[in-house]
C-alpha cells in the first residue's frame, strides 16, 4: 500500500490531503475527512520504516487498537480508527487536528 501521498490524494476514496509534516521516521497528512465534514490527522511511518521491519506495520497496529481503546481524557488526542483491515496495511491513524 502506498503510503507516500501527495497533496491532493485522497486516503481510501475519503480522507483528501491538504498538508504534509514530516519527522524523522513518520508522516502526518493533514486531511480532510469527506464523511465527517472536518479536518484530522493521518500518521503513519515512512514506507522505508515498514519496508526495513517486517515486524512494525504489527507493531503499529497493535498500538492503534490500545489508542482506540482508552477512555477520553483532555491530554489524549481522541481517534476514529481509521479504516483498520489486514489488506490494506500500514492504514493511517486517523486523529483529531485543531
Amino acid at each position: 500500500m502506498q503510503t507516500s501521498w501527495q497533496v491532493g490524494d485522497q486516503i481510501q476514496d475519503r480522507w483528501e490531503i491538504f498538508k504534509i509534516l514530516e519527522g524523522g521516521v513518520g508522516v502526518v497528512y493533514i486531511v480532510y475527512d469527506h464523511v465527517f465534514h472536518e479536518s484530522f490527522a493521518a500518521k503513519t511511518f515512512r514506507d522505508e520504516v515498514f519496508a526495513s521491519c517486517p515486524h512494525i506495520a504489527d507493531r503499529f497496529t497493535q498500538e492503534a487498537l490500545a489508542w482506540v481503546r482508552l477512555d477520553v481524557h483532555p491530554n489524549i488526542t481522541g481517534t476514529n480508527g481509521g479504516e483498520n483491515r489486514r489488506q490494506t496495511l500500514p492504514v493511517p491513524r486517523i486523529c483529531e487536528w485543531r
